[in-house]
């Protein structure tokens, strides 16, 4: 397989993924393992649609459950504070600062985990996935944090799956705006 930012040929170590310089190196330089004479040549594959699909659905229970206790919480203390005043309110206040505290459980799920040193949401891990960078490496704060935006506009969201479907490197917008991959990991 190609390098993503070349069309040159590349070495592999089979234990980090990452890029060996010399071809004769006996222990890979990056993590120090014992490279076999044949050296892979080829990087994991994009993950596609069906399995992404299968990460969201995962990653959205998951996310979901702390959303709606915090958020049950918060909803029943402030009705116990304004009935207890004798104040009932006409309509319920608590919509927007719910929404927020809903992206912040989300952003703190989604982008501290993909920058993480597993690259990978808890969904993601039990589909075998990673988001890696150009470069194949881990991805920074920032890139997630894009991802994670663009993921949150529901128009940009839906057009990001569209485009996930069709693209040679299976990139969604969010991928693309982000510069990274989702690949699925090496055993």
């Amino acid at each position: 397989m190609y390098n993503v930012n070349c069309d040159c040929m590349v070495n592999y170590c089979p234990t980090c993924g990452k890029e060996i310089e010399y071809k004769e190196a006996e222990i890979c330089p990056n993590c120090g393992v014992r490279i076999p004479n044949q050296v892979s040549t080829e990087r994991a594959p994009y993950a596609g649609f069906l399995i992404r699909l299968v990460a969201a659905l995962i990653d959205s229970i998951i996310v979901f459950i702390p959303v709606c206790i915090i958020e049950f919480l918060l909803t029943s203390m402030f009705f116990v504070h304004h009935f207890e005043r004798g104040f009932h309110p006409p309509f319920f206040p608590m919509g927007i600062p719910m929404i927020i505290i809903g992206i912040i459980i989300g952003w703190i799920y989604y982008a501290v985990q993909e920058s993480s040193t597993y690259q990978a949401t808890l969904g993601k891990r039990a589909v075998g996935v990673k988001v890696v960078n150009e470069s194949f490496e881990q991805i920074t704060l920032s890139q997630a944090t894009v991802r994670f935006i663009i993921k949150e506009i529901p128009i940009l969201n839906l057009i990001s799956y569209i485009v996930l479907i069709v693209d040679e490197k299976k990139q969604g917008l969010h991928d693309k705006a982000a510069r990274t991959f989702v690949v699925y990991r090496e055993n």
